[in-house]
């Protein structure tokens, strides 16, 4: 049985945002000391809930500090990204950790990310499943390709290739209405 611990970098009210970053590093590396499996990372924007806006970065930093924990993304919010990006970040830790990053991703459920980026909410779950085909697709073919459905964008070659055969992914379910 492996088990994996889970880290909201929540800024509870009167610590900084240096203690909160902090803390997360460390309960990182402990991770690894006490054998647990994985580090899960938790994205969110703009309120003190979540700290961690870009999960590619905080990954990269516990990978380099720890030599056999996975690391990963439980939620990375698909629709607010572009896929072209988030299939290279993915290759590109997939490579620099040697399989070690996994790759969480989920559609976002705050209406102000959705605004501030410039995504649309009520299309969410569609957008995600549609990302998620083509980030996924491009780590086993090396391609990006798109149907044009949620964005457009000419077919492209996507380095570096991956590391492992199977990344392996996860979809945390939101709602009642996401599993259906």
């Amino acid at each position: 049985m492996k088990f994996g611990n889970c880290c909201f970098a929540y800024q509870p009210p009167g610590e900084s945002y240096k203690e909160v970053v902090d803390r997360f590093v460390r309960l990182g590396v402990v991770s690894e000391s006490l054998n647990f499996d994985t580090y899960w990372t938790f994205e969110h924007h703009f309120t003190e809930f979540g700290l961690m806006g870009n999960l590619f970065v905080a990954c990269a930093n516990l990978l380099g500090r720890t030599t056999k924990l996975n690391v990963a993304t439980m939620d990375l919010v698909l629709p607010t990204g572009h896929p072209a990006r988030q299939a290279e970040e993915l290759l590109l830790l997939d490579q620099l950790s040697k399989g070690r990053f996994k790759f969480g991703a989920a559609r976002g459920l705050y209406h102000k990310d959705f605004r501030v980026f410039g995504a649309n909410i009520e299309e969410s779950r569609n957008i995600t499943e549609d990302f998620h085909n083509i980030i996924m697709k491009s780590t086993k073919t090396g391609s990006l390709h798109t149907d044009g459905q949620h964005i457009e964008f000419p077919d492209t070659r996507v380095y570096p290739e991956a590391y492992l055969d199977n990344i392996p992914t996860c979809m945390p379910a939101e709602s009642a209405a996401t599993t259906t």
